[in-house]
């Protein structure tokens, strides 16, 4: 089963849904000097779980470190911890479409909200950017050393999942049929998860080593690629090896969860088609390069756009 990396990062750190398949790499050595240049992860999202965001890199000279210690201030608190020299922190960060302008923050470590929220990305602190299906939107970052990027991305069309042909809770011992609104020229992805698979392991570290309780909640996360003019899939359970299910005081409450995004023609490129090309640009551990661009004009990177719909369900066993 095929992990999609673009939706990873996007529902790992915000739903938790997914998890990181490291894109394949080629190395050398880079002796030559180079001009730095700004490395772009943009993604705009109108769902209220999914926030939009922006991480600014930039590809450094040879002699520079990879490193540096930072001091961030909470409430009056410092933390100290060692950064990546390629994030960008004091970038100025615009989001517009065309009657407005949106500029954004930079967040950098917070020791209350770094596993549940994303680091040292710009976001939009109000509650008025929300970005409409069709539109257009362009990215504009700028920082004081001089560098500049832009990009520009459509919002695709909103998913809808057809709740109203979804049972009212999931059996384990049967298949489902899924049912969505077809997209004539977007891709989607499908994600189905429970919450103890992820969640209640957050929560309680001494569930993770319980048979009865990882018996119960594997088997679950499957995904499935939608390409255009798709409408349905039949979802079941996989069969875990060794497992068995609870008795008596052992019985668990569960709930699967239904994820349908569908993403732009610059998100469909950069994390699904192009995602494995000997040239993929890796923002997820902060690596200038070469790689390829999509949506984004003079730097290097991605600014992308998506939409998302869920449903949950009780897990019937």
């Amino acid at each position: 089963m095929r992990r999609f990396k673009g939706i990873v990062y996007l529902f790992l750190v915000f739903c938790g849904c997914l998890s990181l398949e490291e894109p394949e790499l080629d190395w050398e050595d880079v002796e030559a000097e180079h001009d730095p240049q700004l490395n772009i992860m943009a993604i705009l999202s109108p769902d209220t779980l999914v926030e939009t965001f922006v991480r600014v890199q930039r590809t450094l000279r040879v002699e520079e470190p990879t490193d540096t210690l930072v001091r961030n201030t909470v409430e009056g608190n410092i933390y100290p911890y060692y950064a990546s020299r390629f994030i960008v922190r004091d970038a100025r960060v615009v989001l517009s479409n065309n009657s407005s302008e949106y500029e954004l923050e930079f967040f950098g470590y917070n020791p209350e909200t770094y596993q549940s929220k994303p680091m040292d990305v710009y976001q939009y602190k109000g509650d008025d950017l929300l970005p409409k299906p069709g539109e257009t939107w362009t990215l504009s970052v700028s920082t004081p050393s001089g560098l500049t990027a832009k990009g520009e991305t459509v919002v695709p069309p909103a998913p809808e999942i057809h709740k109203a042909q979804l049972p009212d809770s999931f059996n384990i011992h049967r298949t489902m049929n899924i049912v969505w609104s077809k997209q004539e020229e977007n891709h989607q992805i499908l994600n189905v998860n429970n919450r103890l698979s992820y969640y209640l392991y957050e929560e309680n570290d001494s569930l993770r080593f319980n048979d009865v309780y990882w018996s119960t909640s594997c088997g679950f996360w499957e995904e499935h690629l939608i390409y255009p003019g798709e409408t349905d899939w039949r979802y079941r359970r996989e069969i875990c090896e060794g497992s068995f299910g609870p008795s008596g005081d052992d019985e668990i409450e569960d709930i699967l969860m239904i994820h349908l995004m569908s993403m732009d023609s610059n998100y469909y490129n950069y994390f699904i088609k192009f995602a494995t090309d000997s040239e993929f640009n890796s923002l997820f551990f902060g690596q200038g390069g070469s790689g390829r661009s999509f949506g984004i004009e003079i730097g290097i990177g991605v600014f992308a756009s998506i939409g998302v719909d869920r449903h949950w369900m009780p897990i019937q066993r």
